[in-house]
């Protein structure tokens, strides 16, 4: 298949510098309150100053992306409707891979994926999506590529390894991400707005609402994946073996600090957003929390023990928390060791610090939808409207 000629490699965008009001601060940031709509504080004007450098331009509705192990110039990124393309940074070239037969109804389309870490001596691909054909659901697919021709993977079988209904086209969930010890964790939302929807997630015979983990290096009878000896026990004969946590609503974006903590965060939209660290079977409390507040009193939260977030935020408008992960590159290291993450709706990138409430990375007038781990240690952000995909860089003194 031909080079796509829409695609243009970018050299720095000098264009837009991050307004000083906006700078980035990491030390001396005073606490703010924990008031019921609090959020992430703009950063003193006297720091570093942040902007964006524009990477690749042509690609809208990014929602993730992943570089090819073993390389620092290849990576493979995914539009929510469908379509798949391997990107050569170094010499900008790019190529269609492959197009996913998705449901576009709400916000339905493909919804993550991963790489597994072996690649290229185990070329799987893993895609979380939802199928264009049949009944709502979720569907988790593994595909294996071929990759005998250098700088040119395609996709060739595929097989699925889940198959969960959900009863709207909403909440999916939105994280797929190989674990520290080779397992695969998913991300899996409640399904729906409505009530019957939403109680799934506290229900541990259901899958929905819940971070699955796999081990997808082998077969059990009458699964096409394992079960990890170390999953957690739930007490309940009846739960699912592939339960991890739950108590999630729409979470997103799986990733692993240097302690090999999980990480992701719960979008809500409505009220309040996430961002959570999580532990083998911890409960983060959808639908009976919603951040650090009670949402609902009936029975079945009567007994419930949840963790709260790390952080949570409420904004005037609308809002949904994009999830990234640490920061590690020595290109602005005043944000190592810090946990990166967006809104979609604000055009916001904050850094969030171990002992800090997050500081204002930036605000700018976009739709982060993805924030894409670089070898490097940083990111490419991934604007969902204009296609653009950018790396934040010091702004010029």
């Amino acid at each position: 298949m031909p080079v796509m000629s829409k695609f243009r490699f970018s050299r720095p965008d000098r264009r837009s510098p991050l307004p000083c009001c906006l700078a980035l601060v990491l030390t001396g940031l005073a606490a703010v309150a924990a008031a019921a709509d609090r959020t992430p504080p703009v950063a003193n004007p006297s720091a570093e100053q942040i902007e964006r450098t524009l990477i690749w331009d042509g690609l809208p509705g990014v929602v993730d992306g992943s570089y090819l192990p073993g390389s620092a110039q290849q990576l493979l990124v995914v539009q929510q409707s469908g379509r798949l393309y391997w990107l050569h940074e170094g010499s900008g070239r790019a190529q269609r891979m492959h197009e996913f037969a998705v449901s576009g109804r709400g916000d339905l389309g493909v919804q993550a994926m991963a790489i597994h870490p072996d690649y290229p001596a185990d070329p799987r691909l893993f895609v979380l999506l939802n199928p264009a054909d049949g009944p709502l659901r979720t569907r988790l697919e593994m595909w294996q590529m071929r990759t005998d021709i250098p700088g040119r993977p395609r996709l060739e079988t595929r097989e699925t390894l889940l198959s969960v209904p959900q009863a709207e086209p909403w909440h999916s969930g939105r994280g797929l991400t190989f674990g520290p010890e080779g397992y695969l964790y998913a991300a899996l939302g409640d399904g729906g707005h409505r009530a019957g929807a939403q109680r799934l997630a506290q229900s541990v015979e259901s899958l929905r609402g819940k971070i699955l983990r796999l081990d997808v290096s082998r077969r059990e009878p009458g699964r096409p994946y394992a079960i990890p000896a170390d999953n957690p026990d739930l007490n309940d004969p009846a739960a699912r073996p592939e339960i991890w946590a739950l108590g999630v609503r729409h979470p997103g974006r799986l990733s692993f600090d240097a302690d090999d903590s999980l990480w992701l965060v719960d979008a809500y939209g409505d009220h309040r957003e996430e961002v959570h660290q999580v532990a083998g079977g911890d409960n983060l409390g959808w639908r009976c929390y919603q951040g650090r507040q009670r949402h609902l009193d009936d029975a079945g939260c009567a007994d419930i023990e949840h963790r709260p977030p790390v952080f949570d935020y409420r904004l005037r408008g609308d809002q949904r928390v994009v999830g990234g992960g640490f920061y590690s590159a020595r290109l602005l290291p005043g944000l190592q060791d810090h946990y990166l993450f967006a809104d979609f709706h604000a055009g916001t990138v904050w850094a969030l610090g171990a002992a800090s409430e997050p500081v204002t990375l930036g605000r700018w007038d976009w739709h982060p939808s993805a924030l894409i781990p670089r070898p490097e240690g940083d990111f490419l952000i991934a604007d969902y409207v204009s296609g653009r995909l950018y790396q934040l860089s010091s702004a010029p003194q």
